[in-house]
């Protein structure tokens, strides 16, 4: 399947709990329904964020081909 630049698999939307959050270094750890996510941003975006607080992340998958053998 031949994609073109931005175009996205998978993509959708989940909702969930900040349980901890390091906004110098910019991780942040979601617990939805599906499982806890551990998520990387710039540090500026999490400069609102808290722990305690609900969020909607959205996330997509983009194929860039096999890695190939080393």
């Amino acid at each position: 399947m031949q994609m073109k630049d931005g175009d996205m698999m998978g993509k959708h939307t989940m909702e969930g709990e900040v349980t901890s959050i390091d906004s110098k270094k910019g991780w942040v750890r979601v617990k939805t329904g599906e499982g806890v996510l551990s998520l990387h941003f710039p540090p500026s975006a999490l400069q609102n964020v808290k722990k305690g607080d609900h969020v909607s992340v959205e996330l997509g998958l983009q194929d860039h081909g096999s890695a190939g053998k080393k």
